[in-house]
């Protein structure tokens, strides 16, 4: 991205990105098992692309705030493509997940607050996409949309497991 594009200065904001991650990765405790439930492809499948849709939106949010900052008009295109990427592929993921979660429990979907919220993330980044595709949302405030939707994915990821406790499953 830095080469190509010619986003300079981009790493003011992937170092302070990339060291929360870091930081909130050493604070989480390490898991060495594997339930049998989770042995699954679909899993892992749903894993990879996770991760991956994570990274490009994580690109895309640093983007939009080198945009903000730097107010650039192609960094706002540059954004929207890098959010569209990690948007799809997060969709594969949850299909991926949806997959794996009804081989392994019986039923695609339970109410749990990860699921809730990664639906509500998921629908926050389509909003942004849909009105920035339209026309409705366009420069800084749709640049400020876009990183509300990474900021929403990281609190999915992060929080909703420490903030937010999950109850406990009947399985």
């Amino acid at each position: 991205l830095y080469r190509k594009k010619a986003v300079r200065g981009i790493e003011l904001t992937v170092i302070p990105v990339l060291v929360a991650f870091l930081f909130v990765a050493v604070k989480h405790r390490t898991i060495n098992t594997i339930s049998p439930f989770m042995d699954s492809p679909w899993f892992y499948l749903h894993v990879f692309l996770y991760f991956l849709a994570y990274a490009a939106l994580g690109v895309a949010a640093c983007v939009g705030v080198h945009y903000v900052l730097g107010g650039q008009k192609d960094y706002e295109q540059l954004q929207y493509r890098w959010t569209l990427a990690g948007w799809s592929i997060l969709s594969a993921s949850l299909l991926a997940g949806g997959v794996w979660f009804y081989i392994a429990y019986g039923t695609y979907w339970l109410w749990t607050s990860k699921e809730l919220w990664i639906t509500l993330t998921w629908f926050l980044i389509g909003l942004y996409m849909h009105a920035r595709m339209m026309g409705w949302l366009r420069g800084r405030p749709a640049a400020v949309l876009g990183c509300l939707g990474f900021a929403a994915a990281f609190f999915t990821y992060f929080g909703v497991g420490t903030v937010i406790p999950a109850p406990p499953t009947q399985f």
